[in-house]
C-alpha cells in the first residue's frame, strides 16, 4: 500500500499494473469507491480487466480502509482533496478517473476544481442534489438503522441489489454480504454526506470528456436523478444498464466494457 498526504489526512492506496514513465503509457485509471466500502471491496475483483496495459489506483478517501483522517465532518470538496493527493503522489499526469455513487460525487467534484488533472470521466449511480425525496428518505432510513446492525446490513443490501440478483446470489453469499455491510464509523459519515452533497453549482465547470451509467433497477439512487446528473454536465454521454445500485457486482462484463470503451 501506498499513501498521500492532504492537511487533515493521510490517504491509503494501492497501485496494479505497469508503471511506464509518465507518457509511455496510457493515463492511469483512478477508481473511486461509494459508501462504506472501500476501493477494494468495490471494485478489486475489476482490476485485473484493466491493468493489463495501464495503471489502475485505487484509493480508499475518508471513512475506508487504512486512510486516516482528523474526524470532522466531510464535504465532497475535502474528499475531493485526497483524491488529487493520490493522482499528485502518481505524477500529476491527467488520469482517466471512474466514481461510483458517493464516489461519483466526489470524481465530478475534482473535474470541476481540477480539470487539469482528469482526462476522461465516468460517473456511475451518482446524483447532483441531495433534495430529491426517495433519496433523502433512503439516506434518513439507513442512518436511523445505525443501532440495529443486522437491520442496517439488510436495509442496505436490499437497496443496493436487484431482486433478480438477489435471487442469483443464493441465501448463503446473501447472509455474507448482508454480514458484511455495517453501520460503522465511516459508513455513518458518508451517509451523512449523501444527505448533504450537492454539485448543482459544480457540474457547469467540468471539461473532461464524460459518461455517466445510470442504473435501471436502482433501488439507492433514483435512475431519474443519475439521468439528471448527465443533464447537467456539459456534454455528457448517457447510457442505462439493467441493473440494481451495485452495477459492479450486478453488470460487471457491461460495465467494463463500457468504461473500457469510452478510456481507451
Amino acid at each position: 500500500m501506498s499513501v498521500a498526504t492532504t492537511a487533515t489526512a493521510t490517504v491509503s492506496y494501492r497501485t496494479a499494473g505497469p508503471t511506464a514513465p509518465a507518457g509511455a503509457a496510457a493515463p492511469a485509471l483512478v477508481m473511486v469507491h461509494g459508501t462504506g466500502f472501500g476501493a477494494e471491496g468495490t471494485f478489486g475483483h475489476l482490476v485485473e480487466h484493466f491493468s493489463a496495459d495501464r495503471k489502475v489506483v485505487l484509493p480508499d478517501f475518508a471513512g475506508c480502509g487504512e486512510t486516516v483522517d482528523d474526524g470532522g465532518e466531510l464535504t465532497p470538496e475535502l474528499l475531493a482533496e485526497q483524491i488529487v493527493a493520490v493522482i499528485e503522489a502518481e505524477g500529476g499526469e491527467p488520469v482517466d478517473l471512474v466514481g461510483f455513487s458517493l464516489g461519483a460525487v466526489v470524481a465530478a467534484t475534482v473535474a470541476a476544481y481540477r480539470p487539469d488533472l482528469v482526462r476522461r470521466l465516468v460517473l456511475t449511480a451518482g446524483w447532483a442534489r441531495p433534495d430529491h425525496p426517495y433519496l433523502a428518505t433512503h439516506m434518513t432510513t439507513w442512518a436511523g438503522l445505525a443501532g440495529d446492525p443486522v437491520a442496517f446490513g439488510r436495509f442496505g443490501t436490499l437497496t443496493a441489489f436487484s431482486p433478480e440478483f438477489m435471487t442469483v446470489l443464493g441465501p448463503e453469499a446473501l447472509s455474507g454480504i448482508i454480514a458484511g455491510n455495517r453501520p460503522t464509523e465511516g459508513a455513518l459519515r458518508h451517509i451523512d454526506l449523501n444527505l448533504r452533497a450537492d454539485l448543482r453549482p459544480l457540474l457547469p465547470r467540468i471539461t473532461a470528456e464524460t459518461l455517466v451509467i445510470g442504473c435501471t433497477k436502482d433501488g439507492t439512487v433514483p435512475f431519474a436523478l443519475t439521468r439528471e446528473l448527465a443533464d447537467a454536465v456539459p456534454g455528457a454521454r448517457f447510457e442505462a444498464l439493467e441493473s440494481g445500485h451495485v452495477v459492479v457486482y450486478e453488470q460487471p462484463e457491461a460495465f467494463v466494457e463500457l468504461v473500457a470503451g469510452f478510456t481507451a
